[in-house]
């Protein structure tokens, strides 16, 4: 909702910053993944890394783009928009089920 109403997030630092700072976690920026290994990973570009842990920073889309992606189009679009206010201002399919004919 934050991002919704002002363009931004918050962030929690629960230790791993100062692990980025002190050189101790990397992180690396790329358009995608060719393979993964027992290794590491192969991205798009050609770059091999060798690594113990992946974490994909994938939250990019829309939750109704996410359960486009999962379920189908045809659920996402009978789920519709996740977040926002609806017309009798309670948040879009978040904190109660989505409408009755999606769960039929």
């Amino acid at each position: 909702m934050k991002y919704l109403r002002q363009g931004g997030g918050y962030y929690l630092d629960v230790g791993c910053s100062g692990l980025i700072v002190e050189g101790k976690v990397a992180m690396v920026q790329s358009s995608g993944v060719a393979t993964f290994d027992e290794g590491g990973v192969a991205l798009r570009d050609g770059v091999r890394l060798d690594v113990d842990v992946i974490v994909l920073a994938t939250g990019d889309l829309s939750m109704r783009e996410g359960t486009r992606s999962l379920l189908g189009t045809d659920i996402a679009d009978r789920v519709g928009e996740v977040w926002g206010f609806d017309e009798s201002g309670d948040m879009r399919n978040m904190w109660r089920q989505t409408t009755p004919e999606v769960r039929s």
